[in-house]
């Protein structure tokens, strides 16, 4: 057993020891929150500082970027407007040798269509020169277009319109106008869509004609034979200063008729061939067709020499339109043309168009005795 004195100070010494672990407790509270607090401000600023070598990385990275995108983007402008500006020569001269091209091509165009019109009179007058059966009169017909329909309305007001009545009041209210359409909106759309008007109520329709006796074409013939303008002289001018040359040539056997015995309608004429409708037949099956792309010689025409006496050589052979035959075939009959072909003209059937020639004016003259 201890004195007395000893348990006294075994108690003092655990106070103390109690009292000094209380101070240290507290001044390692105290320690690690300073420590702590230094961690966060010393990371805070490492934070900061982080971001701030970041932002500033960034932005150095951002604006080489945006100054290698801003280089590419003017050297690729470049490139673009310099292309820009080869492809635009490029076109250019692509459009101004396609339009040499057309305009040649259509120089060429109108060339031949005065070569065939020459040809067409010069065969017509060297047929009927020394043919003293007939009394010729040179007709002239104008079938200049003038298109009568209305241009397309456009009306301010509802009273104004012509279609008041069938015009919707929103149409007017939104538009300000109405939109009817005229019923052609150019001359060759107007002469495709009104065929059969073309010749009966959308041209000039002046007529007029002149006497040739032997002498004046055979005085024609020789000023065409010598002069490349000569055949001008068959062009003449109406009433209305529309230029036109002549249509046809009509023959007369008496001075007392009224109307022709036969007409020769010039565009009708391809070389020494005038077009008729003839009535054929197949040499070795027998099977008959009609063709309004019949072309037989003209002298046998003027002559009225029937189809039994054209032998091969006076007319363009036709093939058997049985497709097992395909034998040639035999004009049996013709007569003339009396109007003009109402749809477009067919091509594939026209033997002169086959051989490379060209019809400019199918289905513009009716003749004389249809007007």
């Amino acid at each position: 057993m201890l004195p007395k004195g000893s348990d006294w100070k075994s108690r003092k010494s655990k106070k103390k020891y109690e009292l000094e672990k209380e101070q240290i407790e507290r001044i390692y509270e105290l320690e690690k929150e300073q420590v702590e607090r230094k961690y966060e401000l010393e990371k805070e600023k490492v934070k900061r500082k982080y971001n701030r070598l970041k932002n500033e990385r960034i932005e150095r990275k951002y604006k080489l970027e945006k100054e290698r995108v801003e280089k590419n983007y003017e050297l690729e402008k470049e490139q673009a407007e310099s292309t820009y500006e080869l492809e635009k020569l490029q076109v250019e001269r692509k459009y101004e040798l396609i339009e040499k091209k057309f305009g040649r091509l259509k120089i060429e165009r109108i060339k031949k269509m005065y070569e065939l019109e020459k040809e067409q009179i010069i065969e017509i007058v060297r047929n009927l020169v020394h043919n003293k059966s007939y009394i010729v009169y040179g007709y002239w017909y104008c079938h200049q277009w003038k298109c009568e329909h209305k241009k397309p309305l456009q009306c301010i007001s509802r009273e104004k319109c012509e279609y008041r009545d069938k015009l919707d009041d929103l149409q007017l209210l939104y538009s300000g106008k109405c939109k009817h359409k005229s019923q052609c909106q150019s001359v060759m759309e107007c002469r495709n869509k009104f065929k059969r008007k073309w010749q009966t109520e959308n041209n000039c329709k002046l007529e007029w004609r002149k006497r040739y006796d032997q002498e004046l074409l055979k005085k024609s013939l020789e000023v065409i034979s010598e002069r490349r303008t000569g055949w001008l002289e068959f062009f003449q001018t109406c009433e209305n200063n529309h230029e036109n040359l002549i249509s046809s040539f009509l023959l007369y056997t008496s001075e007392n008729s009224n109307k022709p015995d036969l007409e020769i309608i010039r565009h009708l004429v391809w070389n020494h061939y005038y077009r008729v409708f003839g009535n054929w037949k197949c040499s070795r099956c027998q099977k008959k067709w009609r063709s309004a792309y019949t072309w037989i010689s003209l002298q046998k025409f003027i002559t009225k020499a029937t189809g039994k006496q054209c032998i091969k050589g006076d007319y363009v052979m036709q093939k058997c339109k049985e497709r097992t035959c395909g034998n040639d075939g035999i004009i049996s009959s013709y007569k003339p043309l009396v109007r003009s072909e109402s749809g477009e003209h067919k091509r594939h059937l026209c033997e002169k168009c086959k051989r490379g020639y060209e019809c400019f004016e199918s289905g513009t003259y009716f003749g004389y005795q249809y007007i």
